[in-house]
């Protein structure tokens, strides 16, 4: 899975590198909807964590309707449980999602489309069993799909736009077994975001 994760993040680099001149740069903060898909033992029902997700914006235009959207973040995941075997995980990550972009023009407004990979490198994590805390036990990389959508105003010398990405995680973070109890942990994520752009380059 993480050699095809590899081949589409080199494939859609290879567009940026093959794209025109112009490029929009900014940044944006949002909202993360975290949670985690688990199996376990325990029978643990997951719950939604709310958390914070900034970072910047690059994006690197092909042509009229083809983008490549790079936007390296900080952004916190995790999940709540309603078990005290498993009563909480929070997770931060630095993580570069690298997605193909459909991009609408329909004047001062428009909608886009996004889909690609992300690849997360954690900074640190914490499992809250029986209140106690067990830090960093789980997988240092989190590879993701995402896809979203998102609403670009454009004015003079700027635009603005928002944002929501869904993160579909692939990546079992309990695959060594560190934590016994659980089998399985995924991590899911809605993220909705605000930010603002300008364009590099532009002929």
């Amino acid at each position: 899975m993480k050699k095809v994760f590899v081949i589409i993040s080199v494939a859609l680099l290879t567009m940026s590198y093959t794209a025109q001149s112009q490029m929009d740069l900014g940044g944006m903060i949002g909202a993360n909807f975290a949670s985690v898909d688990l199996e376990s033992s325990e029978n643990i029902q997951s719950e939604n964590r709310s958390a914070i997700a900034i970072g910047l914006f690059t994006n690197f235009q092909a042509n009229d309707f083809l983008s490549l959207q790079i936007t390296p973040m900080y952004i916190q995941k995790g999940g709540h449980g309603d078990n005290l075997k498993f009563s909480d995980f929070t997770a931060d990550y630095f993580e570069i999602p690298v997605l193909a972009r459909g991009n609408f023009d329909l004047g001062l407004l428009n909608p886009y489309v996004l889909l690609g990979p992300s690849i997360g490198f954690q900074l640190n994590s914490t499992v809250t069993s029986d209140g106690v805390e067990i830090s960093d036990k789980l997988s240092s990389m989190d590879f993701s799909l995402q896809f979203g959508a998102g609403l670009e105003l454009e004015l003079e010398g700027l635009s603005i736009f928002g944002q929501f990405t869904y993160a579909y995680g692939m990546t079992d973070l309990n695959g060594d077994g560190n934590i016994e109890f659980i089998d399985q942990l995924y991590t899911r994520g809605i993220a909705l975001f605000a930010g603002v752009s300008v364009p590099l380059g532009k002929d």
